[in-house]
């Protein structure tokens, strides 16, 4: 009789189940007529009303109304029309500033510009120096 109760009560939805065997108290969890109560509920919450569903369609329908009206009104505007951007000018080289050779009046330069000129002086560039190292000395190397 106890195991038919059981599943009565299973049945009925919201009602907990609770039963003694060898002194241990049992609680079975939510039977399924429950759970879809539970689930029923909670999506009854997650929806509007109906009368607050009927509400938000008119008011979408009169703004769509509106909206057409003021679309008859206007003038139709002209579509933009897309102009070529000027070129990025970071991507751009810069340009080189014109360099003219500077004119002679005669074929041989006057006397004090050849002296002052050095065979390794010649196109305008020095003669590159370089470092020369010093040898370590038995006083400096510690040892």
């Amino acid at each position: 009789m106890d195991a038919q109760l059981r599943e009565r009560l299973r049945d009925i939805p919201g009602v907990p189940l609770l039963y003694i065997r060898r002194g241990v108290m049992i609680v079975e969890p939510p039977s399924a007529a429950t759970q879809a109560a539970v689930k029923q509920k909670e999506q009854a919450k997650m929806r509007a009303p109906e009368t607050e569903r009927k509400q938000v369609k008119q008011a979408k329908e009169a703004d769509r109304a509106a909206a057409d009206a003021r679309a008859a009104q206007a003038p139709p505007r002209p579509a933009k029309r897309k102009r070529p951007n000027a070129p990025n000018p970071l991507a751009c080289k810069k340009k080189k500033a014109p360099t003219a050779p500077a004119k002679q009046t005669s074929s041989t330069p006057p006397p004090s510009a050849a002296a002052a000129v050095a065979p390794s002086d010649e196109g305008g560039e020095k003669k590159r120096r370089y470092r020369k190292r010093q040898k370590k000395t038995a006083a400096t190397s510690g040892t």
